[in-house]
């Protein structure tokens, strides 16, 4: 949005193929990152080395984003991370709380970050109810994890800057999904 992707800092879920690298660059594609940033993966098979390598480049602003997958949760630092994009969000609250507060650490160069929280809701005619009970089955599973979804939302947009925003959006979803209370 704004041109900038320094110190972007981009979740994808984790893949199932052994060579995780090709499912970040298929990530970095779709993304458009591919060819207009200096990006680098950061996934569970990065070596020690090079782990610490691209967390330098990182921090000195000479590598403008970084793809990670769960290997960035706990017990590293990412040093100003001013953007971050989360494909890939976690509705276990341990998680995203690391997540978010990885984001928001402070720095004496940054002061604000932003985050690109993306969901994806079903379309509201899977939801549709019907009598059918492998169908009630399918609604009641969807209904939960959409309140799921919502509610984690609803609680990145408490402490945002564009909260009324974020609200009025969760609202709307709320009201089309027919989910009452968070």
């Amino acid at each position: 949005k704004n041109g900038n992707l320094n110190f972007t800092l981009v979740y994808c879920p984790e893949g199932m193929d052994e060579n995780q690298d090709s499912i970040m660059k298929e990530y970095g594609k779709m993304l458009g990152l591919d060819m207009q940033i200096k990006i680098d993966y950061f996934v569970g098979n990065t070596s020690p080395s090079d782990r610490k390598n691209i967390l330098e480049q990182f921090a000195n602003g000479d590598l403008e984003a970084i793809l990670a997958m769960k290997c960035l949760d706990e017990g590293i630092d990412v040093k100003r991370t001013e953007n971050a994009i989360l494909v890939s969000s976690s509705t276990n609250p341990r998680q995203y709380i690391q997540r978010r507060g990885r984001i928001l650490r402070t720095h004496p160069d940054k002061l604000v970050a932003n985050i690109y929280d993306l969901f994806v809701l079903p379309p509201l005619d899977l939801i549709d109810s019907d009598d059918d009970p492998e169908k009630n089955n399918i609604n009641s599973i969807n209904a939960a994890l959409i309140k799921q979804e919502l509610k984690r939302l609803s609680e990145f947009a408490q402490a945002s800057l564009n909260y009324v925003e974020n609200i009025d959006l969760i609202r709307k979803y709320c009201d089309e999904y027919d989910i009452e209370n968070l």
